[in-house]
């Protein structure tokens, strides 16, 4: 096991994420966080007991040292594990829980039962992302009920903050296979896609489910090519539930979100649009008269609108959409001529 000591020495750089607003990229990971409390435990009782020397008998004395002889480092590890589960605890501590986490990450093997069980214990949130982070990243983790809910549940409120960072001198393989990830959280349900469709279909009429879940489902189906046989999940309902998002808010990216979501239903989209564009919001309005124009037009003027405010080419992993090359110049017209209504 590598000692967590020497772990937290190394220094991890944590560049910054990309695409949209607390999101992040494998080159920028940040975990779901869990935590364990400071009375957890692991540790043997017999190192609890407080046992005055001159009261110990032959026996007793021999159970002890064979249990140290055999074990001569538990205790040190039991240390190191509720110190990093303190570490991944929202502290305002620079980098403590990108350094914890990866020590968790590298033996997750042996650590997989505390990890689950201070997971499904922690009050902490960014305790909980770290050690959901840490079961996303493992290639071989197979998720159960409990945990796939509490995963959608965490998806409620946005997608999971991942503080996983490699140190300098990580293995190149571990960091190829880091880098070589998308959205953590996406690809981790595609490779269980079965286990997870009948609660992704749940989510989309749930008015719990934010605009990047919903937009997350869809595109995912899309990916493997089940889109169609689930598209009378997309009721108009839910579609107006994600034209609220083309408002002018605080909330980065549910525009290009909510925007990405119309084009995936192209012909059913178009009655809520219709309505859409009768908006006093400018922003709702103008962006559902735009993405009117660029479904049943193809208008570029549309869509170089549509780009010069929101992100139309984000993928959750694989290959980001290819933008036409006539695409760049209608977006820099409209940024330079700062153009906020359309048409």
């Amino acid at each position: 096991m590598v000692s967590l000591r020497s772990s937290l020495s190394q220094r991890v750089n944590v560049p910054k994420g990309s695409d949209r607003k607390f999101r992040y990229t494998l080159n920028s990971p940040r975990l779901l966080e869990g935590v364990l409390d400071n009375e957890a435990s692991i540790g043997c009782s017999l190192f609890m007991f407080p046992i005055s020397r001159h009261r110990l008998i032959p026996a007793f004395a021999f159970v002890v040292l064979a249990v140290l002889a055999a074990c001569p480092t538990f205790a040190q590890t039991q240390s190191e594990v509720r110190q990093a589960f303190v570490d991944i605890r929202d502290d305002h501590v620079r980098n403590n829980c990108c350094r914890a986490t990866y020590w968790l990450y590298i033996n997750r093997e042996k650590l997989r039962n505390q990890i689950l069980e201070e997971l499904y214990r922690t009050n902490d949130a960014q305790a909980r992302d770290a050690l959901l982070s840490v079961l996303l990243l493992w290639d071989t983790y197979n998720p159960d009920e409990r945990f796939a809910r509490l995963l959608l549940q965490r998806l409620h409120t946005g997608d999971p903050k991942l503080f996983v960072g490699l140190p300098k001198d990580a293995p190149e393989d571990a960091k190829a296979k880091f880098n070589s990830k998308g959205d953590p959280v996406w690809v981790f349900i595609d490779a269980h896609y079965a286990f997870f469709e009948p609660l992704l279909k749940a989510e989309i009429a749930n008015a719990d489910s934010s605009m990047f879940e919903l937009w997350s489902i869809a595109w995912l189906m899309k990916k493997r090519g089940a889109l169609a046989e689930n598209s009378e999940l997309f009721t108009e309902n839910v579609l107006r539930r994600a034209g609220s998002n083309l408002k002018d808010d605080s909330e980065g990216y549910n525009a290009s979100q909510a925007a990405r979501l119309f084009l995936l239903f192209p012909k059913k989209s178009l009655p809520v649009l219709a309505e859409l564009s009768q908006s006093t919001d400018i922003q709702q309005r103008s962006l559902a008269r735009a993405l009117t124009d660029a479904i049943s037009k193809g208008s570029k003027d549309a869509f170089g609108f549509i780009c010069s405010k929101c992100t139309l080419s984000y993928v959750l992993f694989g290959e980001p959409v290819p933008e036409p090359d006539w695409l760049a110049d209608l977006v820099a017209r409209n940024v330079e001529t700062n153009r906020e209504t359309y048409p």
